[in-house]
């Protein structure tokens, strides 16, 4: 199980430098966009605006596609960690194996929205207001399971001090 989070870890660390890389370019491309928009005739100012706008939002799901794989990344670094203790102490063992769950579900539930977002994304049908409303609805429900499992820190951090 370890070897697998280990390559997870590896996965979304070159695919969070991907997207650090095309947010990059988003904002360049943006920051041209700008100064040619002030040296340009009405009817290209127009079409210039159309492609800042679009640019903004594609910028917007990659910052959403960031925001999630810096999550996944976070759930995954415990995990391991969780792993290393259970390997390392057996009394461990029986306290973190419910938490160790916990963040596992949490990986799951944002593996899956990452996967959800791409795919919204990359279809040809899809409109950047459902994107961004389904998105949100995605954030809250991930926050509300980590409202859901603050408690079983809690009690973890008491029985480590």
């Amino acid at each position: 199980m370890e070897e697998t989070v280990q390559q997870k870890i590896s996965y979304y660390n070159h695919l969070l430098n991907f997207k650090n890389k095309q947010i990059t370019t988003l904002e360049e491309k943006i920051a041209l966009d700008q100064t040619m928009l002030q040296d340009s005739d009405f009817k290209r100012q127009t079409k210039i605006r159309a492609k800042i706008i679009g640019n903004q939002q594609q910028w917007q799901n990659l910052l959403n596609e960031k925001t999630l794989i810096i999550s996944i990344l976070d759930k995954l670094a415990s995990i391991h960690s969780l792993l290393n203790h259970k390997n390392n102490f057996w009394s461990y063992f029986f306290s973190s194996s419910k938490e160790l769950r916990v963040q596992q579900k949490l990986l799951n539930t944002y593996e899956e929205s990452l996967t959800k977002l791409n795919q919204e994304l990359h279809s040809t049908n899809s409109q950047p207001t459902k994107d961004q409303r389904n998105f949100q609805e995605k954030i809250q429900q991930i926050q509300v399971i980590k409202s859901n499992q603050s408690p079983i820190r809690n009690q973890k951090s008491r029985q480590l001090h």
